[in-house]
C-alpha cells in the first residue's frame, strides 16, 4: 500500500474515533447584557457534562466540554461573543485537546483578578449560565446599602442584614416593559378562527400600554408592529431602558384538539438557580474566596425571583378578579408556575410571563377572537400591574 492511501486511512480512523466522542452538540451561544453581570448563555442538545478550573495567578478560567465537536464551537462564534463581554475579558481561546480525553476547551483570561464568577448548570433543555461580576461592584452596592433589583427579601434563607433597602426613587417600580410575544416570520401559536398568536399579543399589548400611560406610567413595547425580535433584542431592550420590571404576554396552545383552557402565568423557577442542592456554585478569580460577596451575589437573584413571583401572582389575580367582576363565564385559573423560559432566564429584574388563553380551545379561542374581551384582559393585566407597583413601595 503506498504511502497516499496509508495517509487517507490513518485520516478517516481519527475522524470516525473523533465522531464517536461527540455526543453531544452546542446549539447556540448567546451573551446577555444585564446590568449587573453579564452572562454568557451556552445550551446544548443533550445532558451536559462539563469541566472548570481557575488558575487565579493567572487570572483564567478554563472550561472543558468532552465528547464535543470543536466545529460546533467554531460555526456558533464562541470567541467573538466571550471577547463581546467587554473589558473583563483580556482573551478568549478555543483548542481541542486530547488529554487527559478527547475535548473541546475554552480559554478566558481575565483582564482583572476583580471577577466573582456564578455558574449553573439546567436540565430539559441543557443549559449553562456563566455570571461575571466584578467583586467591587457587588462591595459597592453592599456599601451603598441597596441593591440593583429594588426588591424586598421576604424570606429567612439567606442573611437579610447583607442588604438594607432603603428609600429610593427607583424603588417607584414606574417604568415598563411590555413584551408581545412572537412577531414578524415567527407566527407563534396557531388556533382557531384564524388567530395568530403574535397578533394577539400584539394587540393586548399595545391595550396594556394604553391603560398604563393613561395612570401615568411610562411603558414602553417590545414591538409596535408586526416585526420579529430575538429573545436577546427583548432582554436587552429591558436593560438599554433600565427597565423596572417585564411582562411578556403569550397565548397557550396544545398539539391537538384538546379541551385544555385557562389563564396563567410563570415566573423564574428558583429551584434551579438557587436551591442548596441545585447544580452550580462560584468561582473565585480573586485569590482570597469572599463567601460574603458570593451570597451577596445570590441574595441579588432571589430577591428578583421573589419580585417576579409578586409581579406574576398580582397580574394572575388581577386578570382573573376582573374577569369574574364583568360576568365572564368558565373562567379557569390555572394560577402561577415557575419555568426557565429564556425570556425569564435572561432577564435581571422582576419579571413575568403570561398566558392568556389556549387558541387550540374553540370556546377560547372565540373568545380572543373579540375584540371586546381582548380589552377585558388587557384591564385586568394593567390593574395586576398597578396592584404590584403600590404593593412595591
Amino acid at each position: 500500500m503506498n504511502t497516499y492511501f496509508k495517509k487517507i486511512i490513518i485520516l478517516c480512523v481519527l475522524l470516525s474515533s473523533r465522531s464517536v466522542y461527540s455526543i453531544n452538540s452546542l446549539k447556540y451561544v448567546e451573551i446577555c447584557n444585564k446590568r449587573l453581570a453579564p452572562q454568557l448563555f451556552f445550551e446544548f442538545t443533550n445532558s451536559l457534562y462539563f469541566e472548570k478550573r481557575i488558575d487565579a495567578e493567572k487570572m483564567q478560567l478554563e472550561i472543558s466540554f468532552p465528547a464535543m465537536n470543536i466545529q460546533d464551537f467554531k460555526e456558533k462564534n464562541v470567541v467573538e461573543s466571550i471577547k463581546s463581554l467587554g473589558d473583563i475579558i483580556k482573551k478568549a481561546e478555543l483548542f481541542y485537546s486530547q488529554a487527559p480525553s478527547p475535548r473541546v476547551v475554552i480559554l478566558i483570561t481575565f483582564s482583572t483578578d476583580d471577577i466573582l464568577i456564578r455558574w449553573n448548570k439546567l436540565e430539559d433543555p441543557a443549559r449553562l449560565l456563566i455570571d461575571f461580576f466584578k467583586k467591587s461592584d457587588l462591595q459597592k452596592l453592599q456599601e451603598q446599602g441597596k441593591q440593583l433589583l429594588y426588591a424586598k427579601n421576604k424570606s429567612n434563607d439567606f442573611d437579610n442584614k447583607l442588604i438594607d433597602c432603603k428609600n429610593s426613587e427607583l424603588q417607584k417600580k414606574n417604568r415598563i416593559l411590555v413584551d408581545a410575544g412572537h412577531g414578524g416570520q415567527d407566527t407563534g401559536a396557531l388556533g382557531f378562527f384564524l388567530l395568530k398568536e403574535k397578533e394577539l399579543t400584539l394587540d393586548i399589548a399595545r391595550r396594556v400600554q394604553l391603560l398604563l400611560k393613561k395612570k401615568g406610567f411610562e411603558v414602553y413595547l417590545t414591538r409596535a408592529e408586526d416585526k420579529f425580535l430575538s429573545l436577546k433584542d427583548r432582554t436587552d431592550l429591558a436593560t438599554q431602558l433600565k427597565a423596572d420590571f417585564f411582562v411578556s404576554i403569550h397565548a397557550n396552545a396544545v398539539p391537538s384538539v384538546s379541551n385544555a383552557s385557562g389563564i396563567e402565568s410563570y415566573f423564574l423557577n428558583s429551584n434551579d438557580i438557587l436551591a442548596r442542592d441545585r447544580r452550580g456554585g462560584f468561582l473565585f478569580v480573586f485569590n482570597e474566596n469572599d463567601e460574603t460577596i458570593a451570597k451577596l451575589a445570590d441574595i441579588t437573584l432571589k430577591n428578583n425571583i421573589d419580585q417576579s413571583e409578586q409581579l406574576a401572582l398580582s397580574i394572575q389575580n388581577g386578570i382573573i378578579e376582573y374577569l369574574n367582576s364583568k360576568k365572564v363565564s368558565d373562567v379557569i385559573d390555572r394560577g402561577i408556575k415557575r419555568n426557565d423560559f429564556r425570556v425569564l432566564l435572561e432577564n435581571d429584574i422582576p419579571a413575568a410571563l403570561i398566558e392568556v388563553g389556549f387558541i387550540t380551545n374553540p370556546k377560547e379561542a372565540k373568545r380572543l377572537s373579540i375584540t371586546a374581551y381582548r380589552q377585558l384582559l388587557a384591564i385586568g393585566i394593567s390593574k395586576g400591574i398597578e396592584k404590584y407597583v403600590e404593593t412595591s413601595k
